[in-house]
């Protein structure tokens, strides 16, 4: 069994790398111009998490694995 199935998908993702209600992340968007992005975690839910982009105020709510891949730089 893997961690993440016994330990949960957003208890992993979270202490994996430290989120929690206040933290800003940079984000790197992939594509023919690349876009920085840095987002602000306003809310945490068990299954998608809530960011806000700190400079034109843009909400995106992925899900912990999506977001696992945005953090990684693969998605």
């Amino acid at each position: 069994m893997s961690k993440v199935k016994s330990y949960g998908l957003k208890a992993y993702v979270s202490n994996a790398f430290d989120l929690h209600v206040g933290k800003r992340i940079k984000y790197s968007e992939r594509g023919v111009e690349e876009k920085e992005h840095i987002y602000e975690v306003k809310a945490m839910y068990p299954f998608c998490i809530l960011l806000e982009d700190i400079f034109d105020h843009t909400r995106i709510c992925p899900c912990y694995s999506k977001l696992s891949l945005m953090l990684r730089g693969i998605e």
